[in-house]
């Protein structure tokens, strides 16, 4: 059975996140305060509305008209995947002070994993904006992997390309109730739990059917549903084992999700200038660029895809498609590209020129200039680094003190 934790595993200092995302790769750390939550809200909102691929909507407030249903992604899942939602404001906002959250707790990451010379590289991720009454089932237990990098686990002997690397992933929760993320905490250092939780004939038989009964039910049990505060960030290791799990949204809900690759390397993950400069769709961990619909959903709904294409999105970014097999075979019809261009491409208006100190961001660095967009005068742009120095020292005396009241010792129960 799912367990809940009663407390929410919120770290409330960076270092307390590090030591949690190195033992058991997952922490919650906070984020916005209420004000900024609603704040925030408000801008992506205003982003939404104005975005330059989408025909524009008949009301000055769509969330708050009959058109409040408007879907920007068309399916359930609902992650933007046009180019003006990754390059407008908002977006570029949220990454800022995502960014600057997230330093301190890499920092102390650095320090505990004896790693004090990784670089930290931010990659794009996208926002997710649930319609009210979708629903993603249950799935099956997921390992997330990156489209460009090997994983080094325990055990692991390969030598090559991103060996060292530790991938974060996570999302800010921007609802004004709590989120969830089932997972099991401790799994990104055992290598051979996912494997074990998979039907596998080969594996069954190499371990014996009892043998793998009590494998699974032993990791099973540690299943647990993290909670998500309003306004709290969550960042986990990328090879944690988890879930998604199936709660019907009342209301719209709002996530972005932000991503992290902790490195020796000096070269970028991905180049992504040339998206930068033409502001087009960059390309994510998973190797792969954001598309608007699934293949399935072309092949099975692609009345409904038309419909919304027309609907939505201005005449200029739609193409015509055609059909390579069955009875409709040679027809053609008009919806969006799966995969979309640039804003330059369209001739649509961009939005401003990222800066030297935006670029930084997403190239395998140790000091930043991050700029608050909620703070003004001489506390709006922050120097960061990720360098411990004489850091180390202050983490290791916090270390060394009583841990806070509101933190378990063991909260996920790895060490029973």
């Amino acid at each position: 059975m799912v367990q809940v934790l009663q407390q929410h595993p919120v770290c409330d200092t960076p270092v307390w996140a590090g030591k949690h995302l190195v033992r058991y790769g997952v922490a919650v750390v906070p984020f916005l305060d209420a004000d900024d939550l609603l704040r925030f809200r408000s801008w992506l909102d205003h982003d939404m509305a104005h975005f330059p691929e989408y025909n524009p909507s008949q009301e000055d407030n769509i969330f708050q008209t009959r058109d409040e249903d408007r879907q920007y992604v068309f399916g359930p899942y609902g992650a933007l995947s046009n180019p003006s939602s990754f390059h407008c404001p908002s977006a570029r906002a949220m990454r800022q002070m995502g960014f600057l959250n997230t330093v301190d707790v890499v920092k102390a990451m650095n320090v505990f994993e004896q790693h004090p010379q990784r670089r930290l590289e931010m990659l794009y991720g996208s926002i997710r904006i649930k319609s009210k009454g979708n629903e993603v089932g249950d799935g099956p237990w997921l390992q997330d992997n990156c489209g460009f990098t090997k994983y080094r686990r325990p055990g692991d002997k390969r030598v090559g390309k991103g060996r060292h690397d530790v991938m974060i992933r996570g999302w800010v929760n921007l609802d004004l109730e709590e989120q969830q993320f089932v997972c099991i905490p401790g799994t990104h250092v055992d290598k051979l739990a996912y494997r074990d939780l998979i039907v596998s004939k080969k594996m069954v038989k190499k371990m014996g059917k009892n043998a793998w009964k009590l494998r699974k039910q032993r990791l099973e049990a540690l299943e647990h549903v993290i909670r998500i505060p309003p306004g709290h960030q969550l960042l986990y290791n990328i090879c944690v084992i988890h879930q998604v799990p199936s709660i019907p949204t009342m209301r719209r809900s709002y996530r972005v999700a932000l991503s992290f690759r902790l490195t020796y390397s000096n070269v970028p993950i991905c180049n992504n200038d040339s998206v930068m400069d033409k502001q087009g769709l960059p390309y994510r961990d998973t190797g792969s660029k954001p598309v608007m619909y699934s293949q399935d959903t072309w092949r099975w709904s692609r009345g409904d895809l038309v419909s919304w294409s027309e609907r939505m999105l201005r005449s200029q970014v739609l193409v015509q498609r055609v059909v390579k097999s069955g009875k409709k075979k040679g027809t053609y019809y008009t919806v969006v590209p799966m995969e979309m261009h640039s804003l330059k491409e369209y001739g649509l208006p961009m939005y401003p020129p990222y800066t030297r100190n935006d670029r930084r961001l997403f190239r395998p660095s140790t000091t930043w200039a991050i700029t608050h967009p909620f703070k003004t005068g001489a506390s709006k742009t922050v120097r960061v680094s990720i360098i411990p120095g004489t850091t180390a020292t202050t983490i290791a005396d916090e270390l060394l003190q009583e841990e806070p009241s509101n933190h378990d010792i063991d909260p996920y129960g790895l060490l029973a």
